[in-house]
């Protein structure tokens, strides 16, 4: 997956290494991106002050939730799939679960 980082925008403040949520980027002078270990979430590109990361998605689509008679979200008082979202893109809002699909890579780990 192509990820980059603009050298000569970024200012290496770090706030991009704080943000991911796997441990993928170191800053020196400026930050670096682990491809073995990035997950492509985009949480570094979204918080660069200076638009210095670029993250292309492994995926294109869309993820929803849906609800049958016998398989309800049952929201806080489960949250598995907010547990197990490696890129923090799913959120419980009133009560049930919301994916931030700019967050998410559509890996699967919330359906399964």
């Amino acid at each position: 997956m192509p990820r980059k980082v603009v050298e000569d925008t970024c200012i290496g403040c770090g706030a991009c290494a704080a943000e991911c949520p796997v441990s993928a980027i170191t800053v020196e002078e400026v930050s670096n991106i682990d491809a073995d270990t990035c997950i492509d979430c985009g949480a570094c590109q979204g918080v660069c002050p200076v638009d210095a990361i670029d993250i292309t998605k492994p995926f294109n689509g869309k993820l929803e939730l849906v609800e049958t008679e016998d398989k309800l979200c049952k929201g806080d008082s489960c949250h598995a799939c907010q547990d197990v979202c490696p890129c923090n893109a799913v959120s419980i809002v009133d009560g049930k679960s919301v994916t931030d699909l700019s967050f998410c890579n559509l890996c699967g780990a919330c359906v399964k």
